[in-house]
């Protein structure tokens, strides 16, 4: 069984308007992000309802936000993520007596990325830019779902699926900040580390090609 998943791929903008009382001025704030997650795999029938295999992940996000007065951006903050890494999974049809198949699938993966972020604050008398990127970046993703697969023909098919995932990260970022106060320039440079633990719905679709592995005989003159 080969296939691909497109676990979430979302594109998106939004902007929110700040006014107050008493002829204060407001401002807004504007959004813009996508993600993309790619997950490739490859499995092995262990029998005619239980596969076990392999899988590949590849996801890449942006996000920009920024805030902006009178038509003036004073303050815009850009993050890049990029993760690579690798998984099991084991997945079980529920019925493969005909052309819908339901099946539970469970995984596990984990891996490696790099995260990027700039941004600049302007304020009458002050006035920052900072640029950061990770390092030991690491992360692990558990999850189940529950999906069907609509064989299209003999040998493949195409699957809707929804899911829960519990993801982790950890990474720290060496960020690099120069400020100018008044007229006077510092630079500074700062370490945090980042741990995020959370909980998700997946929701995605996928494409599965069923390989025979019977081998006909064939008949020489």
């Amino acid at each position: 069984m080969i296939g691909a998943s497109v676990a979430s791929a979302f594109i998106g903008t939004g902007k929110t308007d700040y006014t107050f009382p008493n002829g204060t001025q407001g401002y807004s704030t504007h959004n813009n992000n996508r993600s993309l997650n790619l997950s490739p795999s490859i499995g092995w029938f262990l029998n005619s309802n239980s596969v076990a295999g392999l899988s590949l992940l590849v996801n890449s996000s942006y996000q920009k936000t920024w805030n902006e007065s009178s038509g003036t951006t004073y303050k815009e903050d850009r993050n890049r993520n990029t993760d690579f890494g690798a998984g099991v999974f084991y997945r079980y049809y529920l019925s493969v007596a005909s052309n819908l198949k339901p099946y539970a699938h469970v995984y596990v993966n984990g891996g490696s990325g790099i995260t990027k972020t700039d941004g600049f604050s302007y304020q009458t008398t002050y006035n920052q830019t900072y640029s950061g990127k990770s390092s030991d970046r690491f992360f692990y993703n558990l999850g189940i779902n529950a999906g069907l697969t609509k064989m299209l023909n003999a040998y493949t098919g195409l699957e809707g699926f929804v899911g829960y995932v519990y993801s982790h990260s950890k990474f720290t970022t060496l960020t690099k900040s120069v400020t100018n106060l008044n007229g006077t320039e510092s630079t500074s440079e700062f370490q945090p580390t980042q741990s995020f633990s959370g909980n998700g719905l997946n929701i995605g679709i996928a494409f599965q090609v069923f390989l025979d592995q019977k081998r006909k005989r064939i008949k020489m003159p």
